[in-house]
């Protein structure tokens, strides 16, 4: 198995390193994604908002 993830230690700091640059790839997309749907969101509410101010 590969491992993506390194630990290492300095004094009582333990340091995580991502081995693989792939996954910055990875988790860029997945960033993207989030903001959209957020964005999405935002935009209905002040659809729905909007809507019943009218009302």
């Amino acid at each position: 198995m590969r491992r993506i993830l390194g630990k290492g230690f300095e004094g009582k700091r333990t340091l995580y390193s991502i081995k693989d640059p792939q996954i910055f790839e990875i988790i860029k997309a997945v960033d993207v994604l989030d903001l959209k749907q957020i964005s999405q969101l935002a935009e209905a509410g002040k659809i729905i908002g909007n809507y019943l101010n009218k009302s």
